[in-house]
Formats: structure tokens, C-alpha cells, sequence
């Protein structure tokens, strides 16, 4: 079958779309140093929709020359991003038109009702604007809008805002930054690692000398007078009711203390590796862990080398028989200071 071109020509400007065998189109662009106004003609070939222009694109000129055939989908993708690179913003205006304006500090292309969209599968295709609402259910807001301004930095017309109260963000950018920013999303937004409690129990050391101990060869940061190894959170008062409650040796301690960590863990549940929550309780001499399983093992087994009997004796036990230790001690005494 013969090839066929059916061509449009704008003084200079000249674009083909060329028929090949099995029915299917290719184009090839030809646009240089043209008024967009032809550029934006191309388009709405493509789109099937009309573009209005913004009065302050009139006499902007660009060049788009690709004399490599591309599909149509190709053709409306890289026509898309020629003029996006080239600040020009495509907002769809409904179901039948598409706003052409140009994206600059003193006009953005946000104040033009960029169309909200609720899923993924609503947005545009190609790089047409949206707006979008990107929810999360582990990370805080701030600390994504963070990670997506490092590893992919917004187009001078895209915006992302947090939504306080809600953990999520609103972002105005194109349809294919928006994809990639949800692909980030799903790989960074997961559950935390399982975390378990578990309590320790000290018959020879003391408990809250053994967790300021671990707290400094682990590196942690102490909290308060050194019962619990976790940052600053919400849920202080319950880390204090425990404090309280060692203090005064009353029979809460072990529970307010285990609830103290639990509020704690929990505060930090977003994170992927939490650190792990040591809290002291006095009245019981024990020392209450909640931590992965694996930091379980380092954890115990420093427990274990803080409570080992000493491996050298330096005392002895005797029972008296016929004499009572507190005129026992004098004699000893000075018997030992005589040598």
C-alpha cells in the first residue's frame, strides 16, 4: 500500500502525518521559530479538543523539529512536554476545552481552577495539569513533602502544600510528576517493623543505673531523669505518671510504666526502624523494653552483662551462734584495723 501524507503548512511551519501499511499514523514535526499559535493548531489535532490561548502567549514563538516518525500517543506526549519545557501550561477547562497560559511569578497557572481529581486513574494523560490529594497512612506530611522536594523538586508552576490534621498533601503539577511522586508514595509510605515488649528482670543490679548505662553505649537520647530512651513525644504525661509512680514505690508502677512505653512506641510508630523504648521500674527493680525482635537480642544480652554476679568474692556468710552481730561488728572491726 502506498504511503500517503496528508500535510499543513503555516508559512513555514510544517507537520506530516504519515499513513503506513496496517492503517496506523506516525507524525513527524517540523515547527521552527514558529508563533505557538501553530504549535497549539498541532495540538488540537492531536487532543480532539480546543486550546484558548492566553493573550500573553501572542507572539511567543518556538521550534519543534523531530523529523523521526512517532505514534500518535508519542506525538501528544512529546508535544505535551515541548511546550511545558518551553512555559507554557495545558490545563483541561472542563470536558471539551484545554487552557493554554503561560507559568511565571506573576501569573500561575493554579489561579486558573486547575481540575481536582480523587484517584490516579482520573488523572489526565500525558502532562497536563492537575491537582491531586495524596493521602498517608505511616509517614507525617512534612516529612514527605521533604523527601519529594529533594529527590524530585516541583516545576516552577507546581505547588504541594500539607494539609495539617489530615497527614496529607495537595499537589498541583503535571499528570506524569504526579504518578511519580505516588510511585514514591507506595514505596516509602509501609508499616513500621514489629515491635515487641518485653521485661527484664535484675536480681543484682539496679534498673535505672542499668538503662542510663544502655542508653549511653547505645547513643540514645535520655528523656527526663533517665528512665526512657525515647525522643520527646506526645504522651509525655504518661512517661511522668510512670516517673511518679517509681518514686513513691506504689503499686502502679509497673503498669504505669509499661503504659508509658506503649504510649511512647506508639507516638513512634511512623517510623520504618523505631528506636527502641527502655523504661526503668525501681519498685521491681526491673527494666521494661519495647524494641524489634532483633534489637531484643543486643538489648538482653547487655542486661545480662550489667546483672552477672560478680566473678571474683569479696565477702563471706556466716551465721553467729553465740553472739549477737551488733557486738560482733566492734570486734571485728577493730581485728580488721589491726591487720
Amino acid at each position: 500500500m502506498a504511503a500517503m501524507f496528508l500535510a499543513c503548512v503555516c508559512s513555514c511551519a510544517t507537520s506530516f502525518a504519515q499513513t503506513v501499511a496496517g492503517g496506523s499514523e506516525t507524525y513527524v514535526f517540523q515547527l521552527v521559530e514558529q508563533p505557538l499559535i501553530y504549535v497549539l493548531q498541532e495540538y488540537e489535532k492531536l487532543a480532539g479538543k480546543p486550546v484558548i490561548m492566553d493573550a500573553a502567549l501572542e507572539g511567543v514563538s518556538m521550534t519543534i523539529d523531530r523529523a523521526e516518525p512517532m505514534t500518535y500517543p508519542e506525538a501528544l506526549e512529546f508535544l505535551e512536554k515541548s511546550l511545558l519545557l518551553n512555559g507554557v501550561a495545558l490545563i483541561p477547562s472542563g470536558p471539551k476545552f484545554i487552557k493554554a497560559i503561560p507559568f511565571q511569578p506573576s501569573r500561575q497557572p493554579n489561579s486558573e481552577a486547575v481540575p481536582l481529581v480523587e484517584s490516579l486513574e482520573d488523572l489526565p494523560d500525558g502532562d497536563a495539569l492537575a491537582t491531586y490529594v495524596m493521602r498517608f497512612d505511616f509517614l507525617s506530611a512534612p516529612d514527605v513533602v521533604a523527601v519529594l522536594e529533594k529527590l524530585m523538586p516541583p516545576h516552577a508552576f507546581g505547588k504541594i502544600a500539607t494539609v495539617e490534621g489530615s497527614n496529607s498533601i495537595i499537589v498541583t503539577e503535571s499528570a506524569s510528576v504526579i504518578r511519580q511522586y505516588d510511585l514514591i508514595r507506595a514505596e516509602i509510605d509501609v508499616p513500621p517493623t514489629e515491635t515487641v515488649q518485653k521485661a527484664y528482670q535484675l536480681e543484682r543490679a539496679d534498673a535505672t543505673l542499668v538503662v542510663a548505662a544502655i542508653e549511653e553505649m547505645l547513643g540514645f537520647e535520655s528523656q527526663g531523669s533517665g528512665h526512657s530512651s525515647t525522643p520527646a513525644v506526645a504522651g509525655g504525661s504518661a512517661a511522668e505518671a510512670a516517673a511518679n509512680a517509681n518514686a513513691s514505690g506504689g503499686p502502679a508502677a509497673d503498669q504505669a510504666a509499661a503504659s508509658a512505653a506503649g504510649q511512647q512506641a506508639g507516638a513512634g510508630g511512623g517510623k520504618i526502624n523505631p528506636q527502641p523504648i527502655i523504661q526503668a521500674i525501681a519498685r521491681t527493680n526491673r527494666i521494661v523494653v519495647v524494641a524489634r525482635p532483633f534489637d531484643h537480642l543486643y538489648i538482653g544480652q547487655l542486661v545480662e552483662e550489667f546483672d552477672a554476679p560478680a566473678p571474683l568474692r569479696r565477702f563471706f556468710t556466716t551465721k553467729l551462734r553465740f553472739i549477737s552481730v551488733v557486738d560482733f561488728l566492734p570486734v571485728a572491726r577493730d581485728a580488721i584495723l589491726r591487720g
